[in-house]
């Protein structure tokens, strides 16, 4: 049995980097960074954990992901991961949801080109 929706996502990273500029600027980098956060979780399903590490509440994988403009990933690194399985789940997710929604303005999409996502079970 899978679960679905089990994540936790880290805005903080993208929301700082821009607070700096802009309050329009701000606004549209949060609003497609939420909207990259949806494609990705309409395909993540948390592995189930059946025994050993797996078992264990709250493990989780950081990813490091690179876009283009177009929206295709340019890379995905997986900065920590306390799970093979968690890991897979979230590159599966990840792979699906490209090409991820980016913006037109540049502006934007430069704090948009590289993204940390946190990986969570429950």
């Amino acid at each position: 049995m899978l679960q679905r929706f089990a994540c936790i996502w880290l805005v903080a990273a993208v929301v700082q980097s821009v607070a700096a500029t802009n309050p329009s600027t701000e606004q549209l980098t949060q609003r497609f960074y939420q909207m990259i956060i949806s494609k990705i979780q309409h395909h993540y399903i948390a592995p189930v954990p059946e025994s050993g590490k797996d078992a264990q509440e709250g493990i989780e994988c950081t990813a490091q992901i690179e876009l283009i403009a177009s929206g295709e990933i340019l890379s995905i690194e997986f900065l920590t991961c306390d799970s093979d399985a968690l890991k897979q789940a979230a590159l599966r997710a990840i792979k699906l949801a490209s090409p991820l929604p980016v913006p037109d303005n540049p502006e934007v999409f430069d704090q948009l080109r590289q993204l940390s996502i946190v990986f969570k079970t429950r």
